[in-house]
């Protein structure tokens, strides 16, 4: 290695003395600090004159075991490095076997941060796999005429949205690593650099097309609930057109007043159920008879 590289690991809090005495070793800029103390909940990318810092705050799904999320943030300035890190995933661990096991005959910091990149991108590929799957299934459900669990589809959702959301600043970095290099820059690190800029878009894409599916499913689950609502309200419409006129029947025979004709029959009950069957009948064919008429003339 021909550069300077600290690595800082925290266990629960920053130790901001620590963190201060890395930064005037390696001559870089005070102002980090107060970007480094800060947890927006989301990644993002800092640039101050020569300095670049990527700070990653990764899903929690990664690490479902600790109560903190688990954080990397990376400076870039020159030939220094400082890489600060929380959590069990061994990011910054798996990149030095990676780096170690490699054949080059010098790391740079390129080469430190193409291995981080990796590392990185492979712990969120597990996250993605799994949302597919969970898609799969959805889908699935619905060949099968059965609705999606919507609070398990809009898990999904937030799952791949957080994923989306921790690789934009990485893809704004390598695009600005990848313009600035120049001549000096070695062939071997420009094209790993690129590689790992064109995976990231890869695995950007891939998010945005299980997002994709995620509207086409919740999509199609609204569709069907929509059509289960119209079959019910035609259903009830039937029903509400077949003992509307019996009801209306029926309560003008029950009025308590004098004159009713064939009050005082003991056949008018009878005479009355029969006349109301009939009426049941003919209601239920004339609509039948109307829906078949116009389905006809749709033809």
């Amino acid at each position: 290695m021909e550069f300077r590289w600290l690595d800082l690991l925290i266990d629960e809090g920053i130790d901001f003395e620590e963190l201060r005495t890395a930064l005037a070793e390696l001559d870089m800029p005070g102002e980090l600090e107060e970007v480094m103390r800060e947890h927006a909940g989301e990644a993002l990318r800092y640039r101050h004159l020569d300095t670049n810092l990527l700070k990653l705050e990764l899903p929690e799904e990664l690490d479902p075991t600790t109560e903190q999320r688990l954080l990397l943030t990376i400076v870039l300035r020159n030939d220094t490095l400082l890489t600060m890190h929380r959590g069990s995933i061994g990011i910054i661990e798996e990149a030095c076997l990676m780096l170690g096991g490699s054949r080059q005959k010098t790391i740079t910091p390129l080469s430190v941060i193409y291995a981080i990149g990796e590392e990185f991108l492979d712990q969120l590929d597990p996250i993605i796999r799994k949302a597919a799957k969970a898609l799969d299934e959805a889908e699935d459900v619905l060949e099968g005429r059965h609705g999606v669990d919507p609070e398990a589809l809009a898990g999904v959702r937030t799952d791949l949205l957080e994923v989306d959301r921790f690789l934009d600043p990485l893809q704004s970095l390598l695009r600005r690593v990848t313009q600035g290099m120049h001549q000096s820059a070695g062939k071997r690190e420009e094209l790993a650099m690129r590689e790992l800029l064109d995976r990231s878009n890869w695995t950007d894409q891939r998010v945005r097309n299980q997002l994709d599916r995620v509207r086409v499913i919740s999509d199609r689950q609204h569709i069907r609930s929509m059509d289960d609502m119209s079959t019910s309200m035609y259903r009830l419409s039937w029903i509400a057109t077949i003992f509307l006129p019996l009801t209306f029947i029926t309560g003008l025979l029950g009025i308590n007043v004098k004159g009713i004709p064939e009050a005082d029959n003991p056949h008018a009950f009878m005479l009355v159920c029969v006349f109301l069957f009939i009426l049941a009948i003919g209601t239920s064919f004339g609509l039948a008879l109307a829906i078949r008429i116009r389905k006809q003339k749709n033809l």
